[in-house]
């Protein structure tokens, strides 16, 4: 382990991480379909499009997945009041038992998961984390 590059180690960390979490959680949501049930829920009453720019992806990934959400129950789609052409994107009574159940599983997770390191690693590794974030999001490379 001693050659392996940063890209493999976080792309390792990232696979073990979704592979523990499949494991612990039902399968009924993706790790995408959390991320947008997240952002709805942040941003009740949201269109399409600004939901896609929100989750960072395609218009036409954002209609795959509210649509999977809307058939699930997590989600219904409202005409707005101003201008009929509009569907508003709105949480249910289900999400909001989703996220705070899955905020709990995440919590104790991220607890666990933090146990090996010691206070200043882990705030190192999030300090890390941040700055390697940032850096790609305004980087082309």
């Amino acid at each position: 382990m001693e050659n392996m590059d940063l890209i493999e180690a976080i792309a390792r960390l990232s696979r073990m991480m979704r592979r523990r979490g499949n494991e612990k959680e039902t399968l009924e949501l993706s790790h995408m379909g959390h991320h947008v049930l997240r952002i709805i829920k942040d941003h009740d009453g949201i269109c399409a499009t600004r939901l896609a720019e929100l989750a960072g992806v395609r218009p036409a990934s954002i209609t795959e997945s509210v649509n999977r959400l809307e058939k699930l129950g997590y989600v219904v789609r409202r005409t707005d009041d101003e201008d009929s052409r509009v569907k508003r994107i709105c949480i249910t009574d289900k999400t909001r038992e989703h996220i705070e159940a899955h905020t709990k599983v995440k919590q104790e997770r991220n607890e666990k998961m933090l146990s090996c390191l010691t206070k200043e690693e882990a705030d190192e590794f999030l300090a890390i984390c941040n700055k390697l974030y940032a850096f790609m999001e305004k980087e082309e490379w």
